[in-house]
């Protein structure tokens, strides 16, 4: 039957499209948050760098006889930046630092003024980094959020189109044709399958149906006759 297919071809499209949108969520997510993550945790380390930096120039000045040492540690922080880079500028500000420190670690204090606002312009940026990336993801979950109502409510009403179809295309029929059968069962012989609204198909199956119901009535008519 043409309607037997056209309702398994809805069906199917329905579930489909579900799963469709299941799928495209917990892909979307699953790309999303551990790229956000890796985002935040090198900018949080790019920071954690830079307080170490400000603790070793600190030291320096504390302790002047330590300074060799500061300077190769220093160095190795320098290392662990420029191999952590991730937003622009970064490594610009990073060069800059390497000029500068040997001179703050030696006492000059310009050069330690210059280092000092390198790093915290260094550390300044990983911050907005974070924020900017916190932001990003509120943005998308909202977003996400709200996809996930227009499509819920797209299927409910996707769902409630189908519905009317599946009960005016075969339950209504069905419930006609049992209803028709019982009534002529029952002694009513002139109650016959009727619905303008079917579909071309149904109303086929109407016309045999009532065919066969008048040759019945029309062969209990002559045997009575008889």
């Amino acid at each position: 039957m043409v309607i037997a297919q056209t309702v398994r071809i809805r069906m199917t499209f329905f579930i489909f499209l579900n799963l469709l949108m299941a799928i495209a969520c917990i892909w979307s997510l699953s790309r999303m948050a551990p790229a956000v993550q890796n985002i935040i945790h090198k900018n949080d380390r790019s920071i954690g760098i830079c307080e170490k930096m400000f603790v070793l120039l600190i030291k320096v000045s504390n302790f002047k006889d330590e300074n060799n040492n500061t300077s190769n540690d220093f160095e190795k922080l320098l290392e662990m930046a420029s191999e952590n880079i991730t937003e622009e500028n970064e490594g610009e500000l990073i060069e800059q630092i390497r000029v500068y420190y040997k001179y703050a670690l030696n006492g000059d204090i310009e050069a330690l003024e210059k280092t000092v606002e390198k790093i915290s312009s260094l550390s300044e940026i990983n911050r907005k980094a974070i924020n900017t990336a916190d932001k990003v993801s509120k943005k998308f979950a909202v977003a996400g959020s709200w996809f996930v109502v227009f499509w819920a409510a797209g299927m409910f009403f996707l769902g409630m189109y189908y519905k009317r179809v599946f009960l005016k295309d075969i339950i209504y029929p069905y419930e006609e044709i049992n209803a028709v059968l019982n009534a002529n069962l029952t002694g009513d012989k002139f109650r016959r399958c009727s619905g303008h609204e079917a579909i071309d198909e149904i109303n086929g199956i109407y016309s045999k149906i009532n065919m066969i119901l008048d040759k019945k009535s029309a062969g209990l008519e002559s045997e009575s006759d008889r």
